[in-house]
Order: structure tokens, then sequence, then C-alpha cells
């Protein structure tokens, strides 16, 4: 899975988990990803258009993708882009 993340500042998409998972993860009050696949953990700053290539242990069929930060700082994202394998979107 390759994810291009368009961001201006380029500073506030960092240290973040990606999960995969097949349900809608959200409701009314809450995010529950508990039988969503942890694919990745991505340590650092990705900088403004940058291309991270998320390579999950085991293939997985998704249709949400979920990004989580651990810490209280704001996740800014301003376009994603998720690819398959294949190169399709």
């Amino acid at each position: 899975m390759l994810l291009v993340f368009y961001d201006v500042l380029g500073e506030y998409l960092r240290d973040f988990d990606i999960y995969l998972g097949s349900r809608y993860p959200f409701s009314e009050t809450s995010l529950d990803v508990g039988d969503f696949m942890l694919c990745q953990h991505y340590t650092g700053v990705v900088g403004a258009a940058e291309r991270v290539n998320a390579e999950c242990a085991e293939s997985v069929s998704a249709r949400y993708v979920v990004l989580l930060k651990n810490d209280t700082t704001p996740l800014q994202l301003c376009e994603v882009q998720v690819y398959t394998v294949s190169g399709t979107k």
C-alpha cells in the first residue's frame, strides 16, 4: 500500500499508526479499531508531499484506512491518496 500525503506545512504529520479494516470504525461517540489490523507505526515527520510506503506484514483486504496519533498534537492532513500493491486506487 502506498500512501501519499499532501501537507502544506509538513510538520504536523508525525509519529502515527496506520490501521486497516473492513467496517466503518466510528460510532456517534467513539472510534473502535479493535479488530483493525495495525499495518505500520510511522516514526518521524512526513514532509510536504512526501510518499509513505506502508507495507503491512500480511496481506489484507480492507475498505477503511485509519491514521491515529497517541498524543495531543494536531493531526493535519490536506489530502491522502491510497494505492494498492498493483498501483490502482
